[in-house]
């Protein structure tokens, strides 16, 4: 995980190359304290064990937000949301909302098929609904 940050900020950032000599914790230090001005929100997702990433999270009270995404109950020290699968039925309305009823009706049964291959959560429909606003597409 930590190879993965400092690499990203190499790749992406102008200017950025933490020095060599640092261990790997230290590199990441540096990526906090050196990461282009702004705020920075950092994405874990699908995370299986909290003590793998713990190590490589930014300092707290930091400008970087971190979302935490897991289907496990981590022991996470941080505030969380639950988020559980919703029905079938509010799976479907949510799509719904996002892409509004004409498009859903249109292929509903296509529609029904995407809620269960997100199983029912939320973000995925969310993901879906983001995709299928692409100009020319019927449903995904």
């Amino acid at each position: 995980m930590g190879t993965q940050l400092v690499e990203f900020g190499v790749v992406n950032l102008p200017n950025f190359n933490p020095p060599n000599a640092l261990s790997l914790a230290g590199q990441v230090a540096y990526c906090w304290k050196n990461w282009q001005a702004g705020k920075v929100l950092l994405v874990f997702d699908d995370v299986k064990d909290w003590k793998q990433i713990q190590p490589y999270l930014p300092p707290k009270g930091s400008r970087f937000k971190v979302l935490i995404t897991t289907r496990l109950n981590t022991g996470l020290v941080y505030p969380s949301l639950p988020l559980d699968k919703l029905s079938a039925d509010g799976a479907l309305e949510l799509l719904t909302t996002l892409l509004g009823k004409d498009k859903v009706k249109k292929e509903l049964e296509f529609a029904k098929g995407l809620c269960r291959f997100v199983d029912y959560v939320p973000i995925g429909l969310y993901q879906i609904a983001a995709q299928c606003r692409e100009p020319g597409r019927v449903l995904c």
